[in-house]
């Protein structure tokens, strides 16, 4: 095709259509690229939007091949832009703004003699994302705003201004390109990027996220990109493109790591915009962009598994079904539980952070899976009046029942007041009631000597958990069930059978009384040893006085003073005050703590000299 302009220029690989238009003008005389245009039978509006009618004008113009024109484009598709097949919303181009990098025009002036149409407009100074030229290594400038519909005519833009452009190649503040910019412009190019997510995403979409997610991480939540300097959105762009090309993995740690560092207030009011800032923001009100979903998707899924939201709430546009994490405030209005006693059940089944103290309700989580069992049991829980009820017993036998370990709490408490704090879970009662009745066989009418547990602890002038512990240890040859009752009730046993297990051979084991004097300590903390299996406690039959006595293992009395001394000993060993013992032990970790026994003990290998 022969070309019908007679003075025209090439268009640079680079260079944009309305900065080549605009040269046109320049070389071919006319006042301004738009005049250009209408003295040629078309609009610089429809070159600067790319319509196929004015390209293809334009390349039988000029000859330049229609393709070459089409790549050098940004093609406006309401209200997106289209360059070499990327999309870019309003907001990732300068469409109000004449961008330049000075030195680059510079060079254009020194390598054409001044001449007025050889410097040219970059396609990258269009593209809001790119703040750094990557050839000078300088930061980009802005030389003129808001100049209507002159703004891409460039040669006009750039008339007049000489000496302030070169005053700025001469104070353009040095820098590197960005991560991101170097991300733009491989993928425009159609060069390997080696950020295989952010490649599925739309330009806009990459450029937009990388920058929003950069603001966060360099800038905290409360910063907003509108209001940061070009340096810092240089450093925001990087920032965020470095973490966004390792994916969601990557981005998930980030966002992470944003969480922990939070400075959370006390109410626990704060939503997940206080914590992601204008990362999240943005998401949120940008909900009618599909392009933005695989964003979204990631930070949904990151708040739905690190935060309390629960069915019926809804995160970035869409409504949970199911709960991933609890904080101690759902869970105990989940259960209808205190969420004072609620921590110290979950802190002692493990299931929440040892430095929980440090937080409050709201910001103690803990992940569903793995703690629904122990809130289902906890939800239905029981107390000791409760518990008395379910196994038809009375408080008294529930008491003799926990203190010998048969049934547990799901917390410890180990003050002296208010014993019905302890809540025991139904399954775990079940489990206790299936270890008596596991080889029962069923039994009508029971009658002498056969009894209940309670009965026959009665008759032979034991202790129940005596007899329990014969049944669980599987040493009664026969255990009954009475068909016509429930629960503990039901379980009988033989009392002949039971006296000979009760009897036993002659034992150098030691009445609890005479415990206490053999370990120089107070019944108490007998029992207290005994509760916390340092000490063993059996019942048999006293032969002086011929009752049921409870006796401690001489054995286990022999051990526990070859290996622990207390303090109120080594005072009497020692022939000093118990406060200079205790000062002189400053140092050594107690092998006992008071508060579990009531008394102090150390080991006997780790007592220094004094």
């Amino acid at each position: 095709m022969t070309p019908t302009l007679a003075l025209r220029c090439d268009i640079q690989r680079d260079e944009t259509v309305p900065s080549w238009v605009s040269r046109l003008a320049v070389l071919n005389s006319a006042e301004t690229a738009r005049a250009f245009c209408l003295d040629m039978g078309l609009t610089f509006r429809a070159c600067v939007a790319g319509r196929p009618s004015a390209l293809v004008k334009l390349s039988a113009l000029t000859g330049v091949a229609l393709p070459v024109l089409e790549r050098a484009c940004f093609r406006s598709e309401s209200p997106y832009f289209i360059l070499r097949g990327e999309r870019f919303a309003q907001n990732t181009l300068r469409r109000t703004q004449v961008c330049i990098c000075p030195q680059c025009i510079h060079d254009d002036w020194q390598a054409s003699g001044a001449n007025p149409s050889e410097p040219y407009g970059r396609i990258a100074w269009q593209i809001s994302g790119i703040r750094t030229c990557p050839h000078h290594r300088c930061a980009l400038s802005v030389i003129a705003a808001n100049t209507g519909r002159s703004t891409d005519d460039f040669a006009f833009q750039l008339d007049g201004r000489r000496r302030q452009i070169e005053q700025l190649a001469k104070s353009a503040a040095p820098r590197q390109p960005s991560a991101l910019e170097i991300y733009v412009a491989d993928r425009l190019d159609q060069r390997p990027t080696g950020a295989a997510w952010l490649d599925g995403l739309e330009m806009q979409v990459a450029i937009t996220s990388c920058e929003l997610l950069g603001t966060l991480i360099t800038r905290g939540a409360d910063a907003r990109p509108m209001t940061l300097s070009d340096d810092d959105l240089h450093c925001a762009g990087d920032a965020g493109f470095r973490i966004a090309s390792g994916g969601e993995p990557a981005i998930r740690q980030a966002l992470d790591r944003v969480a922990r560092l939070h400075p959370y207030t006390r109410s626990g009011r704060q939503g997940p915009g206080a914590v992601y800032g204008q990362f999240y923001r943005s998401l949120v009100v940008n909900k009618r962009s599909v392009a933005y979903e695989p964003v979204r998707d990631v930070l949904r899924r990151h708040i739905i598994e690190t935060t309390p939201v629960g069915p019926g709430d809804v995160v970035i546009h869409q409504t949970i079904d199911k709960r991933v994490v609890h904080s101690i405030t759902t869970a105990a209005h989940e259960t209808g539980r205190n969420p004072v006693r609620l921590r110290k059940m979950l802190a002692a089944a493990g299931l929440i952070p040892a430095d929980h103290k440090k937080f409050s309700n709201h910001h103690v989580t803990f992940k569903v899976e793995g703690a629904e069992r122990f809130l289902a049991s906890y939800k239905d829980g029981l107390t000791l009046k409760d518990v008395a009820a379910y196994l038809d017993i009375s408080r008294d036998q529930v008491r003799s029942l926990a203190a010998n370990g048969y049934i547990r709490p799901r917390a410890e408490h180990r003050g002296q007041r208010n014993d019905r704090l302890p809540t025991y879970a139904r399954d775990d009662l079940d489990d206790f009631l299936a270890r008596l009745l596991d080889k029962a066989k069923p039994i009508q009418n029971p009658q002498d000597p056969c009894y209940t547990i309670a009965a026959a602890a009665r008759h032979l002038r034991c202790s129940t958990a005596e007899i329990i512990r014969f049944i669980v240890g599987g040493q009664l040859a026969w255990v009954g069930k009475d068909v016509a009752c429930q629960s503990y009730n039901s379980v009988i046993v033989d009392t002949s059978e039971v006296r000979n297990l009760l009897r036993g051979p002659k034992t150098r084991d030691v009445v609890v009384g005479r415990a206490k004097t053999l370990l120089s300590t107070t019944k108490y903390v007998v029992d207290a040893l005994i509760r916390e299996a340092y000490l063993t406690r059996r019942t048999a039959m006293d032969p002086v006085r011929n009752q049921w006595v409870e006796l401690i293992k001489a054995e286990d009395i022999d051990r526990f003073n070859k290996t622990y001394i207390s303090v109120y000993q080594l005072s009497k060993l020692k022939g000093v005050h118990s406060f200079h013992v205790i000062r002189a032990l400053a140092n050594v970790e107690p092998a006992i703590d008071k508060g579990r026994v009531g008394a102090t003990f150390y080991r006997r290998d780790s007592l220094p000299e004094f």
